[in-house]
């Protein structure tokens, strides 16, 4: 008992600040415990105006773009030049997440985008929610995810979950194991040489 009231205490005290820097603070959780995930990502030749128009189609459904993560529902909070806050609502209602992401020019004319979603509701283990909900936003073909107007060329150059609760697992963001992937594109092209 001792144990998870200091676990409550700690994942309190991550809070609002929850990143190396204060570029990019996490949104905070009224959680006692809750996980969350950060994620810095690099992308070549694609300014963060570019980076950023991707982002919010796909919340505003353009192109009709699903979410592939358990059919959750996106909104935008708040929007400028450098960031950009959001939530997620999971499929079923249930489950609310808060995310920020912090966008900046690099010198090659491509973008670095620092990105932490959290937990909004008690959490101990996220299944790699708290992750999809930012790689959603961006992926593109690379990983096989749908896109709403632009397949975006991008690295991923750290993974940091909350005290190792959040999971990092891009087959989850898709919603199917990657061997039902493999089938699902043997179908297709199938299909299209009928």
């Amino acid at each position: 008992m001792y144990a998870l009231a200091l676990l409550a205490l700690l994942a309190r005290g991550a809070g609002a600040h929850w990143w190396n820097g204060d570029k990019c603070p996490c949104p905070g959780s009224d959680a006692w415990v809750f996980t969350g995930t950060m994620v810095d990502t690099h992308f070549e030749g694609a300014t963060c105006a570019v980076v950023q128009a991707e982002m919010l189609a796909r919340i505003a459904g353009e192109q009709l773009w699903e979410d592939p993560h358990n059919g959750g529902s996106y909104k935008v909070i708040s929007a400028s030049m450098d960031r950009m806050e959001a939530e997620r609502r999971t499929g079923d209602g249930k489950y609310l997440d808060k995310m920020v992401f912090h966008f900046t020019e690099t010198f090659n004319g491509g973008c670095e985008v620092k990105g932490c979603s959290q937990s909004q509701v008690f959490s101990l283990m996220d299944f790699s929610t708290n992750f999809c909900n930012l790689h959603n936003l961006y992926c593109g073909s690379m990983d096989g995810c749908p896109i709403a107007s632009t397949d975006l060329v991008y690295k991923e150059r750290s993974h940091t979950t909350l005290y190792n609760w959040g999971g990092m697992n891009k087959r989850t963001c898709l919603g199917k194991s990657t061997d039902s992937l493999r089938g699902a594109a043997a179908s297709e092209q199938a299909a299209q040489q009928a």
